[in-house]
């Protein structure tokens, strides 16, 4: 690491903090989705449950581990200029746990789960097993990549560095493109069913848009900063300080990963007695089972939730 004066670690500092305020905010807004799933499906597959509790354990971790993390270091300036010379051992002493929980255990596997559940639903719409075979791979490679990253000195990260964010947007694209492409060309048989396709079909955008943009800005902003005399990115910039935007994004995408897999397995809850229609509508093809369904049927033959959940007095209630 380059020379850091007392304004360079105060700067360092606060966009650490921003990035772990915007991870804490967006923690939030998953655990209430993982609140409202427990709620309406507790007759999903036991992996789809498994694969929701896992990612909300792992952001726990990672989010409470990042804090400790960032109060280590803000702790050791403490706003004393002459403790400057320590935040090397504190960058130093934090950087493999943050990098572990950040690059590894939290910011490959979630994505991983993630890319493979939008793959199995893939496979579901499409009954074909290439392009989902295609975006597990392209899931796993990024894993490698993660662990590469990891064990490589960060003067000689680039590339692992640049292949990890590549596969991850290429992973996402794939993903976004084959789920608007395959919702849009099926027909729906009741404008219900429709109405909720063309509304998965925009969560899908705005979610795949949201980890693409996350990804692409890590990557431009490390290579940007990191390539030897900025041979390809013309900025007069020391190479460290394009980690203080990579390492803020880096922070809270995960998040983004996990909360895309909440909204698309919530956006299965309807609202009974809408003004549209009623759950009893929808239309049993592939596209509904995509829409609606995972979960187990009940001995009565309709899937049953855990319970309805009223939101006001007038009896609006939450339901499969």
């Amino acid at each position: 690491m380059p020379p850091v004066f007392y304004s360079d670690a105060q700067t360092i500092i606060v966009s650490l903090g921003v990035g772990n305020l915007i991870n804490w905010l967006l923690h939030g807004v998953l655990t209430v989705q993982v609140y409202l799933y427990y709620l309406a499906f507790p007759n999903d597959r036991k992996w789809t449950k498994a694969a929701v509790y896992t990612v909300y354990i792992l952001e726990t971790i990672q989010v409470i581990g990042l804090g400790i993390a960032l109060l280590m270091i803000a702790a050791t300036v403490s706003g004393d200029p002459e403790a400057v010379p320590s935040f090397y051992w504190a960058m130093n002493a934090a950087s493999w746990f943050a990098q572990a929980l950040l690059t590894t255990s939290v910011g490959s596997l979630v994505p991983l789960i993630a890319q493979c559940i939008y793959a199995h639903r893939i496979r579901i719409i499409t009954r074909r097993k290439v392009m989902p075979g295609l975006i597990i791979t392209l899931a796993i490679l990024q894993l490698f990549a993660a662990v590469a990253i990891t064990v490589t000195p960060p003067y000689r990260s680039v590339i692992t560095i640049a292949v990890w964010a590549g596969l991850n947007v290429v992973n996402d694209l794939i993903i976004a493109f084959i789920m608007v492409r395959s919702l849009w060309k099926n027909k729906a048989l009741s404008g219900y069913t429709r109405s909720r396709v063309i509304r998965l079909i925009h969560l899908v955008i705005a979610t795949g848009s949201l980890t693409v943009a996350a990804n692409l800005i890590c990557l431009f902003s490390l290579l940007a900063f990191r390539f030897p005399s900025n041979l390809i990115f013309d900025y007069p910039l020391n190479s460290w300080k394009g980690d203080l935007i990579a390492t803020p994004v880096l922070f809270f995408m995960p998040k983004l990963y996990a909360n895309s897999i909440l909204v698309m397995l919530n956006n299965r809850m309807a609202i009974r007695d809408s003004r549209n229609a009623t759950p009893n509508m929808m239309s049993t093809n592939v596209v509904s089972t995509l829409v609606i369904g995972d979960h187990q049927i009940g001995p009565s033959g309709s899937a049953m939730s855990r319970e309805e959940i009223p939101f006001s007095s007038s009896a609006i209630t939450l339901a499969i």
